[in-house]
């Protein structure tokens, strides 16, 4: 039971550092593209390589990078196949409301 609980308190600090870096991203350059998911990607990234008690800084690095090259590529080629060509950004306004609501539940 202990492992479970261990289990969920990671992956809520995974997702909410993700989603709270992405979105405070997106009201911070007003935009809403690949390089919000990149910086979250970094968070959480970082989140991930310190909860599995990597301490090493090579570590921690390496596991942020991937993680942010995973998010932003996925962000960036699913706009790309969405709406047929690249993206460069979407309006932010309809974006930080999602945001809003999904951090909020407003």
């Amino acid at each position: 039971m202990r492992t479970v609980g261990r289990s969920g308190v990671s992956f809520a600090l995974i997702a909410g550092s993700f989603n709270v870096t992405r979105c405070a991203a997106e009201k911070m350059r007003q935009k809403s593209d690949w390089m919000n998911s990149w910086a979250a990607g970094l968070a959480a990234g970082s989140v991930l390589a310190v909860r599995t008690q990597l301490t090493s800084v090579a570590y921690v690095s390496a596991i942020a990078a991937a993680t942010s090259a995973f998010t932003g590529g996925f962000h960036y080629l699913s706009n790309s196949l969405h709406s047929g060509k690249a993206r460069a950004e979407a309006p932010v306004s309809s974006e930080w409301a999602r945001c809003e609501e999904a951090s909020w539940g407003g």
